[in-house]
C-alpha cells in the first residue's frame, strides 16, 4: 500500500482523493490534473524519477496513488510536517505557499493559509481535514518524518512499487 511504504496515515491520502476526485480514476481537472490523486503530469513525472519507477501511468489508480502520495509527503517534508501548508501546496502549488509565508514575515501553518491562501485552497483544506480525521495529529506526531524533514535527504528510502493503492 502506497501509505504504508510512504508512512503517511492512510486516512489522510484517503481524505485526499476523495476530495480532488471523489475516488474517479478517470477525473481530468479543467488544469489537465489526472486520476484519483489529481496529479499533474509535470509533477507525476517528476515524482515517478524520485520514486525509480521506470514506467507510469497517471490513469492506472495504483501509479497515480503511489505518484500522488509521494507528492503529499514531499510537501509534508518541505513544510516540517505543517499538514495546512503541505495540504495548501498539494492543492495551490508550493511556490504559492513560498509567497504566503514571505508576506506573513515567516508565519507559518494555519495562521498563514487563513490570512494568504485562495478560498478554493481553504475550502480545500477544510474538506481534507474533516475527512481525515486524526490522521493530522499522527502526522504532527510522527519523529521519523521530522528526521527526514531536516535531514541531508529528501529522496526516499524505499521504491515505491508500481502494484502499489491507497487501501
Amino acid at each position: 500500500m502506497a501509505a504504508d511504504r510512504l508512512e503517511l496515515p492512510r486516512d489522510m491520502l484517503l481524505a485526499i482523493a476523495e476530495v480532488e476526485s471523489g475516488f474517479d480514476e478517470r477525473a481530468i481537472s479543467p488544469r489537465g490534473a489526472v486520476g484519483i490523486m489529481q496529479v499533474m503530469p509535470e509533477t507525476g513525472s517528476a515524482m515517478a524519477g524520485e520514486l525509480t519507477m521506470e514506467r507510469f501511468d497517471l490513469r492506472n489508480p495504483s501509479h497515480n496513488a503511489a505518484i500522488g502520495g509521494a507528492y503529499f509527503r514531499k510537501m509534508l517534508i518541505r513544510y516540517k510536517c505543517d499538514v495546512s501548508l503541505a495540504l495548501a501546496a498539494y492543492n495551490a502549488g508550493p511556490s504559492p505557499v513560498d509567497e504566503w509565508i514571505r508576506l506573513g514575515n515567516g508565519t507559518r501553518g494555519e495562521a498563514v493559509v487563513a490570512r494568504y491562501a485562495y478560498g478554493e485552497t481553504r475550502k480545500y483544506i477544510r474538506e481534507v481535514l474533516a475527512r481525515a480525521g486524526d490522521a493530522p495529529d499522527e502526522i504532527r506526531a510522527d519523529t521519523n518524518l521530522l528526521r527526514q524533514a531536516v535531514g541531508p535527504s529528501a529522496r526516499y528510502a524505499r521504491r515505491v512499487e508500481s502494484g502499489d493503492t491507497l487501501f
